[in-house]
């Protein structure tokens, strides 16, 4: 089958954090011997073919650290939405037609899946995230729910958490986003914050209160809020965005992970995010901030939903929590999660399209 994948992010050697996990899902569907072609809109430095809009350079709406940060910045962005939409349209028309267009995030991408699926009579299906959810969320009441009922079509639609599919308003199946076990485990004494440094991780709200503790901190990651991270906590290493050996190498200096992540006002938060699960298989206890859906994943809420005292965290706390961490986190593998979403996208693509 030939699959067109739309999606706001692709890894590329500047940015390889954003949208990793759709990288991570599109090599699942090609194990399973689909072929698949990426499309976004971000202009990158590519490892591989990756297929963009053509004369979208300079829309920052789609080439900054994301599109809901810089529209948190500046609203008015807003207004290039339709024309990169257009833009995509045009791009995927010039190619031969696709067995199954699928749009990653409900907004650009699942729009964009469903009117070109649309155009050409073929099937659609939209993999939803937080950022896309709560961007419909933003619009005005009669446009949300006309999008809302265009894009998240009950029979073809996902989201990775419950909590968002509440905040969607929708019938749509639940399935959450898989990772790839770091080949480490974690036993050293020291604390990971792990992800992309951008206001809505919160991990303003947890380093300085680390650094007080004494605690040896660790941060992997990169983006606009370094600067403030390295003046809340001095003696923190900070290494970058790491990958493979590396990744590995810091995992096992740490025994217990902070995820801090804030509520934003209008009502934004996290989905699902892997990076949590991904910690906690190799052994570092995950301790998160309390945002809507936050308690499935991990194993005891009351302990690892955390409001202020990230420097309170016990040894023994990380000592009881490790091994029933590592077995959740297990469920959550690629591996484990692979068979699911195959048929999944499978029984989207048998799916005739839609009538208007």
């Amino acid at each position: 089958m030939r699959i067109a994948c739309i999606s706001s992010s692709w890894p590329d050697r500047q940015n390889p954090s954003a949208g990793a996990f759709v990288r991570d899902h599109a090599r699942v569907l090609e194990r399973a011997g689909h072929d698949v072609s990426i499309f976004t809109w971000r202009q990158g430095d590519y490892d591989e073919p990756v297929h963009t809009a053509a004369g979208l350079g300079r829309y920052s709406l789609f080439n900054a650290d994301g599109a809901p940060d810089a529209l948190d910045r500046a609203p008015w962005r807003a207004a290039e939405a339709p024309v990169a939409i257009a833009a995509m349209l045009a791009e995927l028309a010039r190619h031969p037609r696709f067995d199954l267009y699928l749009g990653h995030w409900l907004v650009p991408g699942g729009l964009v899946a469903r009117l070109a699926g649309d155009r050409v009579g073929r099937p659609s299906a939209v993999i939803g995230h937080s950022a896309g959810v709560h961007a419909l969320a933003r619009l005005p009441g009669p446009l949300r729910r006309r999008l809302t009922r265009y894009i998240a079509r009950p029979e073809s639609t996902t989201v990775p958490s419950m909590a968002l599919a509440v905040k969607l308003g929708a019938t749509v199946d639940v399935l959450p986003m898989g990772f790839d076990p770091v080949a480490a485990v974690g036993g050293g004494d020291g604390v990971l914050a792990y992800g992309r440094l951008v206001y809505i991780k919160g991990f303003d709200r947890a380093l300085g209160a680390l650094h007080e503790s004494g605690a040896a901190i660790h941060v992997v990651g990169s983006g606009p809020e370094e600067s403030t991270l390295r003046r809340l906590a001095p003696e923190a290493t900070f290494w970058g965005w790491a990958d493979g050996a590396m990744k590995a190498e810091v995992f096992a200096q740490c025994d217990r992970a902070v995820f801090p992540s804030r509520v934003l006002p209008g009502g934004r938060h996290e989905g699902w995010p892997v990076s949590v699960l991904e910690v906690a298989s190799a052994g570092v206890v995950p301790f998160v901030g309390r945002w809507p859906g936050a308690q499935e994943l991990v194993v005891e809420p009351s302990v690892q939903l955390v409001d202020e005292a990230w420097g309170d965290i016990t040894q023994a706390d990380v000592s009881a929590l490790r091994q029933p961490m590592i077995e959740k986190a297990q469920r959550f593998r690629w591996a484990a999660l692979e068979p699911q979403w195959v048929e999944w996208v499978e029984c989207a693509a048998s799916l005739r399209t839609r009538l208007r």
